[in-house]
């Protein structure tokens, strides 16, 4: 007999947890103990609380990111999408990949009357969207820093440079997406089973473009919220442990600890974040203790943000009218 669902998710849990810890001391014992415990001691509370009002003003702004996205497939006004969008973000301190807000946005706005496919194509859409703007800013950082003279040299050089050329591809593949939209609006018209046709219908809807400078404004909010907001909350970490990294060196760093944290091996990233930024600084010629250590604390600031967050979305008066 196959084990139990709630058994199997134990396992799964129990195998990422392993995973996350596992990760945590090979970097501890990796990397200078002494330092790390100097870097450490330096962390104060009044430095975590300002990165974590900063983090704040990220919620806002991508929430009303997604109000531009949804606005037109449902009844719900601005107050109400910021407030179902900060009880969202809450649930993905439990899910993998952040799911949790996917999820809650789903079954809420499906009660407020939003077709299924669009909802699935709009949530699909930010996800990409999202992506594109990680990428992006990734890019003008690496530009920024490029052009400032305070590039690392030799292996680190080509690692970055590296980085920035798939990062740079796989840009232009997302921008080339809709391109594909009449193709499989198509296909669509020639399946005849209504999964394959569900699927390709949701694929077109969430390849579409919208006028101009809607896009325009989400890609702005996409590049603040997402880019500059959650790198100036780092950097606060950073100069309170006395960091010489600039802020477009953070930028790139805090972009891929935050891509490759969703990987689903760990839990919520954590393990693969923290070495992520201790190898980064190693890479542009910093202490990777120093490093390990902002990226501990900068996480710690978005866990505290999302569940404050959460608490003042349920604050929030409810007046949605609901189909």
């Amino acid at each position: 007999m196959g084990k139990a669902p709630s058994q199997k998710r134990y396992l799964v849990f129990a195998a990422k947890g392993g995973f996350s810890l596992g990760l945590l001391a090979l970097a501890v014992w990796l990397l200078d103990r002494d330092a790390l415990g100097e870097s450490l001691s330096k962390v104060g509370l009044g430095p975590l609380a300002l990165a974590v009002a900063v983090l704040h003003l990220e919620f806002p702004i991508l929430g009303y990111r997604w109000h531009l996205l949804a606005r037109d497939h449902n009844q719900l006004n601005l107050k109400d999408q910021l407030r179902t969008y900060f009880i969202a973000v809450f649930f993905n301190n439990f899910t993998p990949g952040q799911l949790g807000s996917d999820a809650y946005r789903f079954t809420h706005h499906r009660k407020a009357g939003s077709s299924e496919r669009i909802l699935a194509a709009l949530l699909v859409r930010e996800r990409l969207i999202g992506l594109a703007g990680f990428l992006l800013f990734f890019l003008i950082c690496y530009c920024v820093e490029n052009a400032s003279g305070h590039f690392p040299t030799g292996e680190g050089a080509k690692l970055i440079h590296g980085t920035a050329l798939l990062i740079s591809i796989a840009l232009l593949g997302l921008f080339a997406l809709p391109l594909l939209n009449p193709v499989l609006a198509a296909f669509s018209e020639r399946l005849s089973g209504n999964m394959g046709k569900l699927l390709t219908e949701v694929a077109a809807e969430t390849t579409k473009v919208g006028p101009p400078g809607r896009i325009a404004a989400i890609m702005v909010l996409t590049l603040l919220g997402a880019g500059a907001i959650w790198t100036g909350a780092v950097k606060i970490v950073a100069v309170d442990l006395g960091s010489e990294a600039s802020f477009f060196a953070l930028g790139m760093i805090a972009v891929l600890a935050d891509l490759l944290r969703l990987v689903p091996f760990t839990i919520q990233g954590v393990g693969v974040r923290e070495n992520v930024f201790a190898f980064m600084f190693g890479v542009f010629g910093l202490p990777p203790e120093q490093g390990f250590v902002v990226g501990l604390v900068a996480y710690v600031g978005v866990s505290l943000a999302t569940v404050a967050i959460g608490v003042i979305g349920t604050i929030i008066p409810r007046e949605e009218r609901e189909s």
